[in-house]
């Protein structure tokens, strides 16, 4: 019972310590994880979502429809949809708007500003998690309580007698003979 426990307690410890580092990397080698932080873009996923997105290539060509993810001044991440594709100064800007708003953006996208195309995979409110799991109380919970825990599970395991049981379950000698096994 108590080692099945711990197996399941190291299952959850790796799976929140995996959504920790894909929540703060975020990027698999072409690919990025973004989370959805508004409802500009709502019904097509919602806020809470997560999105996959693709690195565009140095001749990857954008069209109107196509949802992309684009930095501004401030560094944050916007993901809009192209309305326009518009030519100025021999080169493409985009005029995009979320799908949610009234109007377009007010600055047109520049191809340098581009960081993703959308992939058109979306897990809805799967950003929660990764905004939970890298907040502060987030970080209590999923990694401070549980390294607890096992601190005081590995030193309760290093206590006990060389011949205790740690599962608790005792063996009798009759058991062993059905497996061949000497005492």
């Amino acid at each position: 019972m108590k080692i099945q426990f711990v197996k399941r307690f190291l299952w959850v410890l790796i799976i929140t310590l995996s959504l920790f580092f894909i929540g703060n990397k975020q990027t698999i080698l072409p690919y990025q994880i973004k989370n959805v932080l508004s409802g500009s873009m709502e019904p097509t996923f919602w806020t809470g979502s997560v999105i996959l997105i693709k690195t565009p290539g140095p001749n990857e060509k954008i069209s109107k429809g196509d949802v992309i993810t684009f930095e501004v001044e401030n560094h944050a991440l916007i993901t809009h949809r192209v309305v326009e594709v518009v030519r100025k100064e021999n080169r493409e800007q985009y005029r995009t708007k979320g799908d949610n708003n009234d109007g377009s953006d007010l600055e047109q996208v520049k191809p340098q500003q581009i960081k993703g195309i959308y992939t058109g995979l979306t897990i809805p409110f799967l950003g929660y998690l990764f905004i939970l799991v890298n907040s502060k109380f987030g970080s209590l919970l999923f990694m401070v309580i549980p390294g607890i825990l096992l601190l005081y599970l590995s030193i309760k395991l290093l206590r006990t007698k060389p011949n205790e049981p740690v599962a608790g379950n005792k063996i009798d000698a009759s058991s062993l003979k059905k497996f061949n096994i000497k005492n």
